[in-house]
């Protein structure tokens, strides 16, 4: 009974009541976005670029991108470019989007199939790609998947570098032409490693990282009225509980997060009946469960300033935890001289008619003759006691603050199956 609640469904009109406020009212615009679209539908670009940039990181709008990325192209910077264009040709329409907002959306998937076909590439064979503490890199950066093509900007200088120990340093300099796809074999010839140059930071290839890894508490209030949705009796409890999360941010969809966390399902001395029967069906439960829950949590978020640094997030999560150790114990129950009418004064029976005159409560029926503090049986074997349980909370509401680029911090609230979630937590990107 203590895992067979419902959620506490009455947060679901106050959350989506919070969400659509929330959308309907968008952070305007401000003066480097206009400024920067009014540049760059004069052609000058140079000076848009850096108000476009701006504008995009106090406040996304398809518009403002999809000029950041036309003005890119003419100044050569493909990569960037075409990488625009496709993040926003895979968004979905917002409510709060403007009409221009919609056209440059409509867009967007051709300007990138377009571009990105100018964009050179290059592709690394290496000889020897079993010797020895094997390093390439090009302009410094290392290269991280040799057998992928990289993408690079055309007209400029490109220097390809490959080290091994017992093999001469390998060098070579291209210019590659939009369009154009070279391959270049990389041969390494036996003899003095020489030094290596210093790495620069980064990898050949790489976008901007959008992966987060955090850690988070998480407990869950059980109300007492959720348990006397299932029984009579029962108390307020709280299920304290904490984890590690992994978070994929994702373009135009919801940010996926995966976690692993431990909850302590604990209860002292409770007294619960079924609903509908008599007095003498009161019990007396006890729980020391230990928990792992793994979850997956789709949240959708909506930034809340003009610069992003508060967004209000908006989802829910599944899951399945098992109760790896500890039990759940059950006790009949008797009321002491005078305590008849308060349940939560009984006391534990210590067997079948002990002590003495309480045969009515403690006794040895068939369906009760075992509950003195015996180990609860599991679900399987018609006892309460789980070994693998759902995790559901829908919906799930948090506000996330950006205190930089590379640290959050995340409240959220939400509803499960077993009463009130709460939680607080902080991500680092990686």
């Amino acid at each position: 009974m203590v895992f067979a609640v419902l959620p506490g469904l009455f947060l679901l009109g106050v959350c989506l009541g919070w969400a659509t406020t929330a959308e309907a009212a968008p952070p305007p615009r401000g003066s480097a976005s206009k400024r920067g679209l009014l540049l760059a539908d004069q052609g000058n670009c140079v000076d848009a670029v850096p108000l476009l940039e701006e504008a995009e990181t106090k406040r996304h709008a398809p518009e403002t991108a999809m000029a950041l990325a036309g003005c890119l192209v003419v100044l050569g910077d493909l990569v960037r470019a075409s990488d625009l264009y496709a993040s926003v040709a895979r968004e979905r329409p917002r409510r709060d989007w403007s009409a221009r907002d919609r056209r440059v959306h409509r867009e967007a998937e051709v300007r990138a199939s377009e571009v990105e076909a100018r964009v050179p590439r290059l592709l690394l064979e290496v000889d020897r790609s079993d010797a020895p503490d094997l390093q390439v890199a090009i302009d410094g950066r290392p290269v991280v998947e040799l057998g992928a093509p990289i993408r690079m900007a055309p007209d400029t200088r490109v220097v390809v570098e490959a080290f091994a120990e017992g093999f001469r340093p390998f060098r070579e300099e291209h210019v590659l032409r939009e369009g154009q796809r070279l391959t270049v074999r990389i041969r390494l010839l036996p003899g003095p490693s020489g030094p290596r140059p210093t790495p620069v930071e980064g990898a050949a290839g790489d976008v901007e990282t959008r992966d987060w890894i955090g850690a988070r508490f998480r407990g869950v209030l059980m109300p007492q009225f959720l348990m006397n949705l299932a029984a009579d009796g029962g108390a307020t409890i709280y299920i304290p509980g904490g984890g590690l999360t992994y978070t994929r941010e994702t373009d135009g969809g919801p940010d996926i997060s995966i976690g692993v966390q431990y909850a302590a399902y604990q209860m002292g001395a409770t007294a619960f009946k079924p609903r509908g029967t008599p007095d003498t069906e009161w019990e007396i439960v006890e729980s020391d469960l230990h928990t792992t829950i793994a979850s997956v949590d789709l949240l959708w978020g909506i930034p809340l300033d003009d610069a992003g640094t508060v967004e209000l997030r908006l989802g829910a999560g599944v899951g399945l935890g098992i109760a790896f150790a500890g039990d759940l114990y059950r006790w009949q129950a008797y009321p002491p001289a005078g305590r008849e009418g308060d349940p939560s004064l009984w006391e534990k029976c210590r067997g079948p008619n002990d002590p003495a005159g309480t045969f009515r409560y403690c006794n040895q029926l068939d369906k009760d003759r075992d509950r003195y503090g015996q180990v609860e049986p599991y679900w399987h074997e018609d006892g309460l006691r789980p070994l693998f349980f759902p995790w559901l909370s829908i919906p799930q509401v948090g506000l996330t603050f950006h205190a930089t680029p590379r640290y959050a911090l995340d409240l959220e609230v939400g509803a499960t199956l077993n009463g009130l979630l709460t939680g607080i937590g902080m991500r680092g990107a990686l």
